[in-house]
């Protein structure tokens, strides 16, 4: 079974957004819990859940740029074979 062509750099820069977006959702929330237990109370919910929206801001304006490929997106065979899907 060979690999198809994945051409990664074509991908390069959609591909970093994305990634950039996960690590600050991973991020953020060790910043919240920092700064709760360092320097004052916070409401840890009402951080989260502004994280969250920021995140998913984010994610869907870079998610709607992303063209067919194999790396991001719903790869099921169907997806990925066809562009109108």
């Amino acid at each position: 079974m060979s690999l198809p062509n994945l051409d990664i750099e074509r991908l390069a820069g959609t591909f970093g957004d994305p990634m950039v977006l996960f690590s600050g959702l991973m991020l953020l929330p060790s910043i919240l819990i920092l700064r709760a237990t360092v320097v004052t109370p916070i409401d840890f919910g009402r951080g989260m859940m502004t994280v969250f929206h920021v995140f998913f801001d984010l994610i869907g304006n870079v998610m709607g740029k992303l063209r067919r490929n194999f790396f991001m997106g719903v790869r099921t065979p169907w997806t990925v074979a066809s562009e109108k899907v």
